[in-house]
């Protein structure tokens, strides 16, 4: 478990699905760090779909990876190593990055966060 990797898809899609049977739909929700995978990704958009609710914009944080290795370090975390840190840029980099590309193409909302801001003062730009 402290070894820095992402849940799977199958967990996520689970937990994810999960969550939406117990919050109130209606009302406004951000998930962080979701989807992180295209089974996610795929759960997200179809559950829109269906109604289960409205999904009216994504969001991805960006920060310079010398800023976020910086942060995580700091953090001191048994699994925060630089080769689990280096990992999780790698899979950032091949697997989540790439999701953004789907709803851009449908004409969905996305919006670049600024994480390598206080969070006071982060805010969303176009991606």
């Amino acid at each position: 478990m402290l070894q820095g990797k992402l849940l799977s898809d199958e967990e996520m899609v689970n937990l994810m699905d999960k969550v939406l049977d117990l919050i109130d739909t209606k009302a406004r929700v951000r998930f962080g760090r979701l989807p992180a995978h295209r089974a996610a990704s795929r759960l997200v958009a179809e559950q829109a779909h269906r109604g289960r609710f409205a999904l009216t914009a994504r969001g991805a944080l960006g920060c310079f990876e010398d800023v976020v290795r910086s942060r995580l370090l700091d953090r001191a975390r048994q699994d925060d190593t630089e080769d689990a840190i280096a990992k999780r840029f790698s899979e950032y980099n091949t697997v989540t990055l790439p999701i953004l590309e789907h709803p851009k193409r449908e004409g969905a909302k996305v919006c670049k966060i600024d994480a390598a801001q206080e969070v006071r003062a982060c805010c969303m730009t176009p991606f």
